[in-house]
């Protein structure tokens, strides 16, 4: 949770700072929006790892193991 948090915290204030999305990509060089696209890929995983840990079916599996 501290690593997404981390991750989600530099762009969330951001944006409470009055800025765009828009600007964001407007104004981005093509380094910038790589970093960008690696950050969400990064929080889409851990949300994604985080629901299907608790999923029954993996609960079963490391059970029986």
């Amino acid at each position: 949770m501290f690593g997404l948090l981390s991750m989600a915290v530099e762009p969330v204030q951001w944006l409470l700072a009055g800025h765009s999305i828009v600007e964001a990509v407007s104004g981005a060089d093509a380094m910038e929006l790589l970093f960008d696209a690696s950050r969400l890929a990064h929080v889409l995983a851990v949300l994604a790892a985080m629901v299907l840990m608790f999923q029954p079916k993996a609960n079963g599996y490391f059970r029986s193991a």
